[in-house]
């Protein structure tokens, strides 16, 4: 009843543009409360967006907008320190056995993981990356699933909470490489929206080992990415480049965090 109530309520948004609380309560004869729960749910899919006394579906021109204003382009995120996410991502690269599970995001750091990873024997791969899954797509040694959901525009990856029920397919991920919009030891990884924060947390949840892979320009206290969704206690190993404040790396050394620092060969 809860999930047909949900599409009916998603197919209305996308045929009318905009649903009341008060409507959907008559229409489907539950509480407001029950309604807003629905709401919050689609909201998290990051599809639509509350109002006051509803919701309205959230244009693709303006989801594409916000996403280009806070995410900067592929070719800009790939080419900022990309000696040290070579470096991160060798050092990664060398912890991840044949003969097992891996799961792999959509960061740019990530993406230099996966083309390392590639000629691996007997490897499992879980992806929501669209590159990387191309990519790795074309090796008969992997074996590759793609995390279907909603794509992010900036990202070309999958997320949200359809992303997230694929993992229930998985019963276990040995490995789990990460990144994030922001780091910081207080906080953990922080990310900008709620669709990419809810897929983490459920792989980082599903996982026996998490490696985040962060370089230098990640550890910001203060930063815009408003959404925590791995605490620090949460990472198994960090790896990171010798830009990183050394207080930090000895802050997360403290916290049992294995901390390794990947060396890009510029101070030899």
């Amino acid at each position: 009843m809860k999930e047909d109530r949900i599409a009916l309520i998603r197919q209305m948004l996308f045929r009318e543009g905009k649903v009341s609380c008060s409507e959907l309560t008559r229409m489907f004869g539950v509480t407001t409360a029950t309604i807003r729960r629905d709401l919050d749910r689609l909201e998290a899919e990051g599809q639509i967006r509350r109002t006051h006394g509803g919701a309205e579906l959230i244009r693709r021109q303006d989801q594409e907008a916000r996403e280009i204003m806070v995410v900067p382009p592929w070719s800009s995120r790939i080419a900022s320190c990309y000696e040290e996410k070579k470096a991160i991502a060798r050092e990664v690269a060398a912890l991840i056995p044949d003969n097992s599970t891996v799961f792999i995001d959509s960061g740019t750091t990530i993406y230099e993981v996966a083309k390392l990873i590639a000629g691996r024997s007997n490897l499992t791969v879980i992806s929501n990356s669209l590159r990387a899954s191309e990519y790795l797509g074309m090796f008969p040694n992997i074996q590759l699933y793609f995390l279907g959901g909603k794509i992010a525009y900036s990202m070309l990856a999958s997320a949200g909470i359809m992303a997230r029920d694929c993992l229930s397919y998985f019963t276990v991920i040995d490995y789990c490489i990460i990144s994030a919009d922001a780091f910081s030891v207080e906080n953990g990884m922080r990310e900008h929206f709620m669709e990419t924060a809810i897929l983490k947390k459920a792989i980082i949840e599903k996982s026996n080992m998490v490696i985040a892979a962060l370089d230098h320009t990640k550890f910001i206290k203060n930063a815009s990415a408003p959404i925590c969704n791995c605490s620090v206690d949460s990472i198994h190993t960090l790896v990171t480049d010798s830009g990183t404040d050394r207080e930090n790396l000895e802050q997360l050394r403290r916290a049992g965090i294995n901390v390794i620092v990947a060396d890009t060969g510029r101070n030899k």
